[in-house]
C-alpha cells in the first residue's frame, strides 16, 4: 500500500528560490501558527509575521467550509492574493490591501508565506467542526442542551456586566407522549425535527434555538426583555397552532411556552431556568397553548 501524501496548491506556484530565500521566515512562521486553534487569532499573527515582508492596511479572508470571515484593518485600491488548497480541499481565499501596487516580488513571497497557513487552517477546521458536532443535536440539527449549558452562563454574566437584558423562552410540545403512542416513534422524531425548523424560522439571526431534552426546547434571547420575549413566544404559538401535520391525521402541533428574563445580579442561568420552568408547567395546567411569563 503506498501512503497517501498531503498535496498543497497555493495560486499561483512562486519560484522555487523565493522558498529557499524566505525558509527561516517560513520555520518561524509556521511554528508561530500552530500555537492557536481561533481563526481571527491565526490571521493576526500572520498578518503581524508577514508585515515586514509585504507591507499591507488590511487582510480580508473567508473561511468557505466554517462560513466564517476575518478582517483587519481596511480595504485599498491594490490588491496580493493567495488561494489555499489541501488536496481537493478549499481553504478559501486571503486577499491583502493596500494604497500602492504590489510587485510581482512581494506577490511570490505571499504565495510561499501563505502556504504555511494551510496544516493550521487545517486543525482549525477539525477542531471546529468536532466541537459543532458535539454542541448540536444530531435528530433536530439545533443546539444541544450542553451548548445552552455554557452559552447561557457566559450570557448572563455580559448581560450583568453591561446591563442588557436577557430572556429565555421554555417550549414544551403538548401531548408528545400521545404522539409517539399513537403514530410511533419515527413519526415523534420527525415531528421533533419539523418543530425545531419552524423555531429556527420564526428567531432572529443573534437568537439560538436548543433542544433541552426530550420534547423541549429552550431560545436563548439576548438583548431582549421579557415583553419582546413574550410577543415572540406568542408569534411561535400562533405558528405551531396553525401548522397541521398530514401525516398525524391533520392534528395540530400545540407547545406550552415559559418565558423569564435575567433580574438582578443575584440571579443566574439554573434560576432563571427555573422560573422559565415554573411558567411553563403552569401552562400546562391552565389547558396547555398558551404562553405564560415568571
Amino acid at each position: 500500500m503506498v501512503a497517501k501524501i498531503d498535496t498543497i496548491k497555493v495560486i499561483p506556484s512562486p519560484p522555487q528560490q523565493i522558498h529557499e530565500q524566505l525558509s527561516e521566515q517560513r520555520l518561524e512562521l509556521t511554528n508561530a501558527l500552530q500555537t492557536t486553534l481561533e481563526l481571527r487569532h491565526l490571521f493576526q499573527l500572520f498578518g503581524e509575521q508577514i508585515q515586514a515582508f509585504i507591507p499591507h492596511d488590511g487582510y480580508h479572508y473567508y473561511h468557505p467550509s466554517l462560513r466564517e470571515t476575518v478582517e483587519h484593518g481596511f480595504k485599498a485600491r491594490h490588491t496580493c492574493y493567495a488561494e489555499l488548497h489541501l488536496n481537493a480541499e478549499d481553504y478559501g481565499l486571503l486577499v491583502l490591501y493596500r494604497n500602492r501596487a504590489f510587485s510581482t516580488y512581494e506577490m511570490n513571497v505571499l504565495d510561499s508565506l501563505a502556504s504555511c497557513l494551510i496544516y493550521p487552517l487545517k486543525n482549525i477546521t477539525l477542531y471546529q467542526q468536532a466541537m459543532q458536532a458535539a454542541h448540536t443535536d444530531a435528530l433536530t440539527q439545533v443546539a444541544n442542551r450542553r451548548a445552552l449549558e455554557e452559552n447561557l452562563r457566559r450570557e448572563c454574566i455580559l448581560a450583568l456586566r453591561q446591563k442588557s437584558p436577557l430572556s429565555i423562552i421554555l417550549i414544551d410540545i403538548d401531548h408528545f407522549k400521545s404522539i409517539n403512542d399513537n403514530f410511533g416513534h419515527d413519526e415523534g422524531d420527525r415531528l421533533l425535527a419539523s418543530v425545531a425548523d419552524c423555531l429556527k424560522d420564526c428567531v432572529r439571526a443573534s437568537d439560538i434555538v436548543y433542544r433541552y431534552g426530550g420534547e423541549e426546547f429552550v431560545i436563548l434571547l439576548s438583548h431582549t426583555p421579557i415583553e419582546g420575549a413574550e410577543l415572540l413566544a406568542e408569534r411561535i404559538r400562533y405558528r405551531l397552532e396553525h401548522h397541521t401535520d398530514s401525516k398525524l391525521c391533520g392534528l395540530p402541533v400545540t407547545a406550552s411556552f415559559g418565558v423569564s428574563a435575567l433580574k438582578n445580579q443575584d440571579d443566574g442561568p439554573q434560576s432563571l431556568l427555573n422560573r422559565a420552568d415554573k411558567a411553563m408547567y403552569r401552562a400546562k395546567m391552565m389547558g396547555r397553548n398558551q404562553v405564560e411569563i415568571e
